[in-house]
C-alpha cells in the first residue's frame, strides 16, 4: 500500500547459474508512477495526484546477454515479473 506522492524502496530478489546478477540488465516499469534507480534495487514514487483507491502494476522486466566463451555476447533471454500495490 502506498499514499500519493509516497517513495517506496523495491528490491527484487534475483538469481541467475551462469550470470552474476550485477551483469543483467533490469527494466522496471509501473502502470503509475515514475522510477528513480537502476539495478535490482530502485525507489518507485507514487503520482502527485490519481483517483484512488487503485490498483498500480510494478513491472520488472531481466535480460541476460550471453555468448559463447570468447565471442561478444550476442544472444539474450528475459524473464519478467509483476506485483501490484494498492494507492
Amino acid at each position: 500500500m502506498a499514499d500519493l506522492r509516497e517513495i517506496v524502496d523495491v528490491t527484487a530478489a534475483v538469481n541467475d547459474n551462469e550470470t552474476n546478477v550485477a551483469e543483467l540488465t533490469y527494466q522496471w516499469t509501473a502502470s503509475v508512477g515514475t522510477f528513480t534507480g537502476t539495478g535490482r534495487t530502485v525507489t518507485w514514487t507514487a503520482p502527485e495526484s490519481a483517483t484512488t483507491p487503485m490498483t498500480v502494476t510494478i513491472t520488472l522486466k531481466v535480460v541476460e546477454q550471453y555468448g559463447h566463451p570468447g565471442q561478444p555476447k550476442t544472444f539474450s533471454q528475459e524473464v519478467s515479473a509483476t506485483q501490484t500495490l494498492s494507492l
